[in-house]
């Protein structure tokens, strides 16, 4: 399974170079941003009367980080301002993960096309020999099954 997964890591990386780390650029951003607004939220479940909604530890130091970008924002003290903060962080998180997923969506065209056109420039050039031995749907049925795993291996990989 491990020689599998990085053979085709690999592959991926031949086809598709620098963008790959694009889409975990954007993969990585949209899970931080995600991770820290839903963190900031705890002290707002607090302010609004909601037991359970004490942030400790990591969550007091987002908390401060989230006051401390109100004061330089001049965004009003108390809940109002704080929510301004933590909503900004949602849509940052939401715009990174629209991003890895269009990146994404494109990423798998390019990459499903192009061993596509590789598997069949590759049955075009076998000999003869070989194409009359075979049915036409066994040939058919290699270009559309091959294709598909390949698209749900890159979408397993990259959601």
């Amino acid at each position: 399974m491990i020689p599998l997964t990085i053979g085709f890591l690999r592959d991926l990386w031949d086809r598709l170079g620098w963008r790959l780390g694009t889409l975990v650029t954007w993969l990585v951003l949209s899970a931080v941003f995600g991770a820290l607004s839903t963190a900031a939220m705890l002290p707002l479940l607090e302010t609004a009367g909601i037991s359970g909604g004490r942030a400790g530890g990591a969550g007091q130091l987002i908390a401060g980080a989230v006051r401390a970008v109100q004061q330089a924002a001049h965004l009003p003290d108390g809940a109002i301002g704080y929510a301004v903060v933590v909503g900004g962080l949602l849509v940052a998180s939401y715009a990174f993960y629209w991003l890895h997923a269009a990146t994404s969506a494109r990423l798998q065209a390019i990459y499903v096309a192009d061993w596509q056109s590789d598997l069949f420039k590759t049955i075009l050039a076998a000999r003869w020999g070989f194409l009359g031995r075979q049915r036409l749907g066994d040939l058919v049925s290699t270009l559309d099954g091959e294709i598909a795993r390949l698209n749900g291996a890159f979408y397993q990989a990259s959601a």
